[in-house]
């Protein structure tokens, strides 16, 4: 059965939704400064600080698919209101803790690595109830601009925090950022408060609420995307594309001094280029306007696309073009990235959409360590000729990206998506028999 959605974009749940992760966002990209900086100042440790990082990405890994499971058992509102009340209690007494100078060094760090967790685990489950909830707060023919708004808004607010966070660290001090962050997180989640979202539907029981029941839940998430050959495809064709542009994080360091011979702050200016490449495929994403039979056909040009400036940045050393072709690398990730997300959403039932959106972003994130970790082990082998790992890099995501999004199913959704755009559905009585069938 169908469910009634909203007629335009611009209605007062999404308008609420927005405005709401604006103001958190706003929050805690100056807080995340603070509390790099501060954990600096108090314990001089960078392995103390990697540690809490590495503990961040496998909390991410390990419970991204749960998180999904949760956002299918539960009010996605309620997530919603609950986890930023949680993320802002913690922010504010961490903040109180700092400026009553009460407790020991080891008392404040302990709580500011403490605070971090907490805060980077409930922001899991709240991506997981946020995104599943978008297509049901928007028009299904509008939800790739729905998503490239919310997603446009953390870019940006990643790029503005960066450039003000350190200000801000000096101007108010840690505990009057956490303070404020921790306001932030109380807003948004008293407006997620005022926010009507449809039911989930009905396939789930009270009797689901339990651990069996709840690793039955996410068996038969992951049973559903094994069946589909096409959200198979559309999974693998993210993770080789993440696989291959994050070393850029790791390499340009060295690739801006030791084979550029640039001054340190290019680093900054071509990771920027990279964010307003991102930005501006973002907003292709949502509002390019495209006639239907040439979406997915432009989809596939750009996801072919992403190899063919990352072979350039191996063979180009001008700073000015350098910068052009990180723009470039950026636009067709962010492009690609947004609009299969929105693919995914659409082609899954409300019931499933938080356990196929906790996978989709647990499983494009699996091997991000291992990419980072192999870069900096090829980085400490190739030596000056770091040009051959960003020449890899292209190859590499050409060879991978070509079979894929040629297969001939996939090929078939994307005809099948962008001609007639999926509405909110629920899962059908043959859907529910196919995924208690065991995995082959």
């Amino acid at each position: 059965m169908k469910s009634l959605l909203p007629s335009k974009l611009y209605n007062k749940n999404f308008i609420l939704l927005w405005q709401g992760q604006l103001v958190s966002q706003l929050g805690s990209q100056a807080s995340a400064i603070a509390l790099m900086l501060g954990l600096k100042h108090l314990t001089q440790s960078a392995s103390l600080i990697g540690t809490m990082l590495m503990g961040i990405a496998i909390s991410s890994i390990v419970i991204g698919p749960l998180a999904g499971v949760v956002a299918d058992l539960f009010s996605r509102k309620w997530i919603m209101v609950i986890t930023d009340l949680v993320s802002g209690v913690f922010l504010l007494g961490l903040s109180s803790l700092l400026l009553l100078g009460i407790g020991s060094t080891q008392l404040v760090v302990a709580a500011m690595v403490i605070t971090e967790l907490v805060v980077a685990t409930t922001r899991l489950f709240f991506s997981s109830a946020i995104t599943a909830s978008i297509p049901s707060l928007v028009p299904a023919q509008q939800l790739t601009s729905a998503n490239s708004i919310i997603t446009s808004t953390s870019t940006f607010v990643w790029l503005v925090g960066n450039g003000l966070g350190g200000i801000l660290f000096t101007l108010l001090g840690a505990p009057l950022l956490f303070l404020l962050d921790g306001l932030s997180y109380l807003v948004s989640g008293l407006a997620s408060l005022f926010l009507q979202v449809p039911p989930i539907g009905s396939v789930h029981s009270v009797q689901r609420v339990t651990l069996k029941g709840i690793w039955a839940t996410l068996i038969e998430g992951l049973h559903y995307l094994w069946q589909r050959v096409e959200l198979r495809v559309l999974v693998l064709v993210k993770m080789t594309s993440s696989f291959f542009i994050a070393p850029l994080e790791v390499i340009f360091p060295f690739i801006v001094e030791d084979y550029l011979h640039l001054s340190a702050e290019w680093y900054g200016f071509f990771m920027a280029a990279m964010g307003v490449g991102s930005l501006l495929g973002l907003g292709a994403a949502g509002f390019l306007k495209v006639n239907q039979p040439w979406k997915g056909r432009l989809m596939i040009g750009v996801i072919l696309l992403e190899a063919v400036p990352l072979l350039l940045l191996g063979l180009v050393t001008q700073p000015y073009v350098i910068l052009g072709l990180l723009v470039v690398v950026g636009a067709c990730s962010s492009y690609v990235g947004m609009q299969l997300m929105s693919l995914l959403q659409l082609s899954t039932p409300s019931e499933l959409r938080g356990r196929m959106v906790g996978n989709f972003l647990t499983l494009t994130a699996v091997l991000m360590p291992l990419s980072l970790a192999l870069t900096g082990l090829l980085v400490d082998l190739v030596g000056q000729r770091l040009n051959l790992i960003l020449l890899g890099c292209g190859l590499m995501i050409g060879l991978t990206q070509v079979p894929l999004v040629l297969n001939k199913s996939f090929l078939a959704f994307l005809d099948r998506s962008f001609s007639e755009p999926i509405q909110d559905k629920s899962l059908d009585k043959e859907e529910v028999a196919a995924m208690e069938m065991p995995l082959k």
